[in-house]
């Protein structure tokens, strides 16, 4: 799976970051689709800014079985901007359990 991610915040304390996303799975029964999302999480700190960053994931199990609804389980992505965006991510499945797990790398500006 590759996502191209833009995301925009404007956070001071507690607050929601807006991101856009395209995937293009490369694997599974959805191979060679685009999917576009949209998505917010909660952050916590001080961050303002926005950020374009290419994603890669990996799916934790049989790739034959890779569809795109399997990356919309609950999320975990821990990132940071400066000049640069970098982080980890994972997706869980039904069952909670890790089933896909990326990292990203871009640029953003803004303040954290």
């Amino acid at each position: 799976m590759i996502k191209v991610n833009v995301s925009w915040s404007n956070i001071l304390g507690v607050g929601d970051g807006i991101n856009a996303q395209i995937f293009f799975m490369t694997r599974g029964q959805d191979a060679g689709t685009f999917h576009l999302t949209r998505s917010s999480s909660g952050k916590v700190g001080v961050d303002v800014g926005v950020s374009d960053t290419i994603v890669s994931g990996w799916y934790l199990g049989n790739s034959r079985n890779v569809t795109f609804d399997g990356l919309t389980g609950k999320g975990i992505d821990l990132s940071g901007i400066m000049k640069f965006v970098g982080g980890l991510w994972g997706s869980t499945d039904k069952n909670n359990s890790l089933s896909w797990a990326g990292s990203n790398f871009g640029l953003g500006m803004g303040l954290c």
